[in-house]
């Protein structure tokens, strides 16, 4: 596990779903208190029980694979999309929590009883606008202060790159096979500025499928394969395409084609015969895609420096993309896959990500 946002964020994630309520809950309930004039104890042993309730509710709700309400979110609208859980989130603990609220104020202070039996006044609990006013604000702080928390620890890169069209960084010359974001059917596609052409259909969705290079007769072959013998070798399902020298090859560092699938955090294989500065590694616990520019800048010393670095991640309490399947383009830029099923392209030098396609098992040759 690398040990940067992911791991602290997880740990806090933890923490705040198993024991953190309880520390919350007690002092929403104490500010709740003091705003609508009711008991302490009371007032904190609801909210404790209140924040439980919501939070796993919650949980249950956002990520309830019927919803799909993850699949809709891409790097075009992450913002908006958001900015929209937030306040969803927000209202719905609104609505989950406040009965437990109301129950709350129908205990005043013990105090505030004494005061109002030595003045023979009645004994009222707080109205319905008080305990609304009390509850919307003691939510408001509890949220601004989560919120910071969450957001000092998350890693938001990507929301400050430059989102632009997938033309302006795809270079001339390269084929990008994928599989369907449904599983169902592989494509290709050449340039940018026309349509993906489906060259074949899969009989049964699977996620165990992958687009790989194998040696044909004398050339190099794109091939649609399957993992057989627990993922050690694996098995050639379809030719795709033929033809393409070794030259033509996403290689490995090694040299070699990529005949297998890529783990997180390989370097990326590159296209074309020049390695060039910039290097690409992928991750797989919210790290996201790293890019760094390596420079050797003493003749005979092999270790380079790390002139430049540059990261693109999202890794929220609710959202986190890792980067994987990453190629390095002729033209120096990443080509990868986000998330589950975002093909995107990155510029580290002007820091500007686009979205080519929904799908997963990239693979790109040189034509």
């Amino acid at each position: 596990m690398i040990a940067n946002a992911g791991t602290p964020l997880i740990w806090a994630g933890a923490i705040h779903l198993f024991a953190g309520n309880l520390f919350i809950g007690v002092a929403e309930g104490v500010v709740f208190a003091r705003l609508a004039k009711c008991s302490y104890g009371v007032s904190a042993l609801c909210l404790v029980v209140a924040n439980y309730l919501s939070t796993w509710l919650g949980l249950l709700w956002l990520f309830n694979p019927q919803l799909g309400f993850w699949d809709h979110i891409t790097i075009e609208n992450l913002r908006e999309m958001l900015a929209l859980q937030v306040g969803v989130a927000f209202c719905a603990t609104l609505l989950v929590e406040f009965p437990l609220a109301w129950l709350a104020s129908r205990w005043v202070q013990k105090a505030e009883a004494e005061a109002q039996a030595r003045t023979q006044r009645s004994l009222r609990a707080p109205g319905f606008v008080s305990v609304v006013r009390g509850h919307f604000l003691t939510q408001a702080v509890s949220y601004l202060v989560l919120f910071n928390g969450y957001w000092c620890l998350s890693e938001t890169s990507v929301m400050a790159a430059t989102v632009v069209s997938a033309e302006d960084l795809l270079p001339a010359g390269v084929a990008i096979f994928f599989i369907s974001e449904d599983g169902r059917q592989v494509y290709r596609q050449n340039s940018t500025t026309s349509d993906p052409t489906r060259i074949t259909e899969l009989q049964a969705v699977s996620n165990q499928h992958s687009l790989l290079m194998a040696k044909g007769e004398e050339e190099w072959q794109v091939v649609l394969s399957r993992p057989i013998n627990n993922g050690n070798d694996n098995l050639t399902v379809k030719v795709l395409a033929s033809g393409f020298p070794k030259e033509k090859c996403p290689l490995l560092a090694s040299g070699h084609p990529l005949c297998w699938p890529q783990r997180p955090s390989d370097p990326a294989p590159r296209l074309g015969a020049s390695l060039g500065e910039w290097h690409y590694f992928g991750d797989s616990w919210g790290y996201g895609l790293t890019a760094r520019k390596l420079v050797y800048e003493e003749p005979g010393v092999w270790r380079p420096t790390v002139a430049e670095e540059h990261r693109i991640a999202i890794s929220s309490p609710l959202l986190g993309w890792v980067a994987h399947e990453v190629t390095t383009l002729p033209n120096q830029m990443a080509l990868f896959r986000f998330g589950p099923s975002q093909i995107c392209l990155y510029d580290p030098e002007t820091n500007r990500i686009a979205l080519f396609a929904k799908g997963r098992s990239v693979l790109a040759v040189l034509e």
